[in-house]
Formats: structure tokens, sequence, C-alpha cells
């Protein structure tokens, strides 16, 4: 699937998906990322907590794509 399509799925299902791809800045973009997602739960949360819950709220969600061949990790892309 594509991004696109995951995007849709998954906010289908009622997620707020980020998609995490940059292996090059991998680290800066995870860290983003997770900012992002705490963030967006502690909005949830505080609004749950006020008496004033979001309806329907749409839960953060990371997907983190990474290249594979034949299932496997290309080795020259992982960095750890």
């Amino acid at each position: 699937m594509d991004d696109k399509e995951i995007a849709c799925l998954f906010s289908g299902y009622g997620y707020q998906v980020r998609i995490v791809e940059d292996l090059e800045n991998i680290d800066d973009q995870l860290q983003n990322a997770l900012e992002w997602a705490v963030s967006e739960i502690k909005r949830i949360q505080k609004a749950a907590r006020s008496g004033k819950p979001i309806e329907k709220p749409r839960w953060p969600m990371l997907v983190l794509r990474t290249p594979k061949v034949n299932n496997q990790l290309i080795p020259s892309a992982s960095h750890y």
C-alpha cells in the first residue's frame, strides 16, 4: 500500500496517521512524530477530564516504513 492508502485505511478506523519513513533523518522525524502523538493524547485526555470529552476522538497512530526486499530489511539501510 502507498502512503495515501495507509492513511485512508487507518483514518477510516478512527486514527490520525503520521508516517515516518525518512531513514536519513529517522531520529528527528520519529522524535517529532512521538511528540505530536503525545500532545494529541494529552489533548484528548484533557477534554475528557474537563467534562467535555471529544465525541469521537481520533487517536494518533504512527506508521514506520523501512525499506525491505523479499520481506528482509535491506542491510545498508540499517543504521544500528
